[in-house]
């Protein structure tokens, strides 16, 4: 970015460039990688990124809102205040001037859950169980077929899902730079998100089945519902808990699907007759 620029600077890339000779007038925002801010800017400027260099001429305030590493080359000149985070404090170099006030910016707190979000999130799940249920009424067979694939093996349904989970996009990706593809690739997003959604399912069903080992006869809504609400429990958990349970079950539901999808056999239901 060089030359005068009127009415403010917004910009968003990897890495961006502020030479010595650009005159920004009105609000700066900056978001990227690497940053590198030379110039003179008149109004506010305000920045985040992994590595942010300032060596410019700041008339008014300047914002980090988040950095991993900041460089304050000598030169540099702050009319007002500068407010950063970082992971460490940051030491200025000689010739470094600061008019205003430095400060480094609290680290962000968690929001805690208030009573709405957890009214939206049992609402969430209250419609995830009907979903599951209508899913079990409608294909009880290919149900069945997909719990016997995670009872045979779940390291290789995990196995399957997470190569599905990760491959699948990049097939999609293939398909849609060509017109032919372009049905296969909505299709294959289609077929994606599905698995996504209806994985969950399939995890609930086998977490409900090894809580109820000794129950053989305990109806599949009791299975469902019992372990809905531990992959619910679990994928809500704080930090890296949730996001373990949620890959946990998302990978493990889709690749039992993706497996039984491409299992040839012919799933039969069969009924016992009542007792005499």
């Amino acid at each position: 970015v060089n030359g005068a620029i009127g009415n403010g600077l917004a910009a968003y890339a990897s890495t961006i460039h502020v030479t010595t000779n650009a005159v920004v007038n009105g609000d700066t925002t900056l978001l990227g990688e690497d940053l590198i801010i030379e110039g003179k800017f008149n109004g506010p400027v305000r920045c985040q990124g992994a590595r942010v260099t300032l060596a410019g001429h700041f008339m008014t305030n300047v914002t980090i809102v988040a950095a991993e590493n900041i460089v304050l080359v000598p030169g540099a000149r702050i009319e007002g205040n500068l407010a950063y985070r970082a992971p460490t404090e940051l030491v200025l170099p000689e010739n470094v001037t600061i008019l205003g006030r430095q400060s480094r910016l609290p680290a962000p707190l968690d929001k805690p859950m208030t009573l709405g979000d957890w009214s939206f999130r049992f609402a969430m799940l209250a419609g995830a169980l009907f979903a599951g249920l209508l899913l079990v009424a409608l294909f009880p067979g290919r149900v069945a077929l997909t719990m016997h694939h995670l009872h045979q093996s779940q390291w290789k349904c995990l196995l399957a899902g997470l190569a599905a989970f990760c491959f699948l996009p990049m097939l999609a990706f293939v398909a849609a730079i060509t017109i032919v593809g372009l049905p296969l690739t909505l299709l294959i997003a289609i077929f994606y998100v599905a698995i996504i959604y209806l994985g969950k399912f399939c995890a609930a069903l086998l977490i409900g089945r090894m809580l109820l080992i000794r129950k053989p006869d305990a109806p599949i809504q009791a299975l469902l519902s019992i372990g809905l609400f531990i992959v619910f429990l679990g994928v809500n958990s704080p930090g890296p808990i949730g996001a373990a349970v949620w890959c946990w079950a998302t990978w493990l539901g889709m690749g039992a699907i993706v497996l039984s999808t491409f299992d040839r056999r012919v799933p039969v239901l069969t009924v016992q007759p009542p007792p005499p």
